[in-house]
């Protein structure tokens, strides 16, 4: 009889192979529209995988159009990453897709300040020249932050956000949803 430790061991090796595995091939993580349209070249008649082609291309197509199929590029991920810096839904997960996989990994931005206002609470809140909006959460002093001028945050310990306005010493800050 098998030691438990050893029935463990062998349990947790299994999975992670099944896991590993899972990863590691594409075809278990991809639309079945996409699948259908890649089988097409196993069809050995020249004619027959032509016409699958012809005919999967155009299902492709309309699930793309639909918004049921949704086909990004690196370029794209990125570009999203940088306008969602700060947003919790930044990673997209829900795309069943691994952070290291969509493009580089965005930990900081640099962009200009469109507009800023002091709210009642003494804070700053931040307009930048994409639409996003970020308000201070520490009481630092900030120069009067005027547009044009320069921001850079960057994610800072714990999950928080860090703001340089203009080259003066970062002050902690968090993005709004809204825009």
């Amino acid at each position: 009889m098998l030691n438990w430790k050893v029935c463990v061991m062998l349990t947790s090796a299994a999975v992670m192979v099944s896991t590993r595995a899972q990863a590691s091939d594409p075809a278990a993580t991809r639309s079945i529209v996409l699948q259908k349209l890649l089988d097409c070249r196993t069809v050995g008649d020249s004619a027959q995988r032509l016409a699958c082609f012809d005919a999967q291309a155009s299902v492709f197509d309309r699930a793309e159009t639909a918004r049921d199929v949704i086909v990004i590029d690196r370029t794209q991920a990125t570009k999203s990453r940088k306008e969602n810096f700060g947003l919790p839904t930044s990673s997209l997960p829900v795309l069943g897709v691994r952070k290291d996989e969509v493009g580089e990994a965005v930990t900081d931005i640099t962009t200009k300040i469109k507009g800023a206002s002091q709210q009642k609470s003494g804070y700053w809140l931040f307009v930048l020249e994409d639409g996003a909006r970020w308000i201070q959460t520490e009481g630092k002093t900030i120069r009067s932050p005027k547009p044009g001028q320069s921001i850079r945050i960057r994610k800072g310990a714990l999950g928080g956000f860090l703001a340089n306005v203009n080259g003066q010493t970062a002050t902690r800050v968090r993005r709004l949803e809204s825009r």
